[in-house]
């Protein structure tokens, strides 16, 4: 088996989560390509709601407000990084793999701040008001000066939309408060509204054999 240990940061999210659940369901461990996998998370979660195929996770927890986030951040990445250098036998072995998103190209100040297409240059030009909002350029910074004269280096990974669910990034929600105050006389009032993801009515019948085959059944 492998020594090699991922350790991935905000594994309760969009991103860290599909992170985890790859490393964990796919052939990397039983490759050898990971002795070990770690998920770190900001609040406690119940490991079984995570749906992981795991049987020993394990959890850090951290709490802060929104005004927070970038120093709770910014001080979890840097803990992080003196106790990964602290391991000595680990230390040409370390690769580090941040993932970021758009979020850290201002994309939701109104309006934006930059235009179309969002080049990878862009991101040391972030106004001051808005680069002191958002972790990534702090934990850039965190990361070539943890790598600096080190035979390490570090990339990071931007994606554009990342199809899942978190509750604090609803995108449903979000465009139904806009319609209900965009036409206040047209929604509300008591009323209900069906909402589904085709014009056409469905049935079961239809829709189980998909299910099945889902699942692998038939």
């Amino acid at each position: 088996m492998a020594q090699n240990h991922a350790v991935v940061i905000g594994a309760s999210g969009l991103i860290g989560w599909g992170v985890v659940n790859e490393l964990l369901s796919h052939d990397y461990i039983a490759a050898g390509a990971f002795g070990t996998v770690t998920a770190i998370v900001n609040r406690p979660v119940n490991r079984d709601d995570m749906f992981w195929p795991s049987e020993h996770p394990i959890f850090r927890a951290n709490d802060g407000d929104q005004e927070a986030e970038v120093e709770m951040n910014t001080g979890m990445m840097s803990r992080f990084i003196r106790t990964i250098e602290s391991l000595a036998h680990a230390q040409p072995q370390i690769r580090r793999l941040p993932g970021e998103g758009t979020r850290g190209y201002g994309i939701y100040r109104p309006g934006g701040i930059f235009s179309a297409p969002l080049d990878e240059s862009l991101i040391g030009t972030l106004p001051d008001d808005y680069a002191g909002a958002v972790a990534y350029p702090s934990s850039r910074r965190l990361l070539a000066s943890a790598s600096e004269g080190k035979p390490r280096t570090w990339r990071e990974v931007c994606p554009d939309a990342v199809v899942g669910f978190r509750a604090q990034w609803q995108r449903a929600a979000r465009f139904a408060i806009y319609a209900a105050a965009l036409r206040p006389e047209a929604c509300g009032g008591g009323k209900t509204f069906n909402a589904a993801d085709a014009e056409g009515p469905g049935t079961v019948r239809e829709r189980w054999p998909r299910i099945a085959a889902w699942f692998g059944c038939e």
